[in-house]
């Protein structure tokens, strides 16, 4: 199941009870998160983001936080919201950055709340 696959690739992630093994903890994140692993999909984005166990790709990572934020993963939101307001990996867009951000405060993700006013700021301002 997508679910086991998530929890077999944390242990390579972390190193428990076996070496530490970035790729092959990516391996099996990308198995469950093309299984719609929403957990897996944020983690391959991070890896993606940081050159992790694979090649260094914010594009890719936006990719991976899309879908995990499209089945309401808070951090995957408040990730993607932010590239979106940098212009990282996607086009700047200030109207869906704020839309990401938005919908990950209403779940209580600190970092959301606390940028969420800064960007409407800016989209108010035109």
């Amino acid at each position: 199941s997508p679910a086991s696959i998530h929890s077999e690739a944390l242990k390579h992630f972390r190193g428990e009870n076996m070496p530490k093994n970035l790729k092959k903890a990516a391996t099996l994140f990308r198995q469950a998160a093309e299984r719609g692993h929403a957990g897996s999909q944020y983690n391959l984005g991070i890896m993606s983001y940081l050159g992790q166990g694979v090649k260094k790709d914010i594009e890719e990572a936006a990719k991976w936080f899309l879908l995990a934020a499209q089945q309401g993963k808070a951090s995957a939101q408040y990730n993607l919201g932010s590239l979106y307001f940098k212009g990282i990996g996607v086009k700047k867009d200030l109207k869906k950055a704020y839309e990401w951000i938005d919908k990950a405060a209403q779940q209580g993700e600190p970092k959301a709340i606390k940028i969420r006013e800064r960007i409407k700021k800016q989209l108010d301002a035109g």
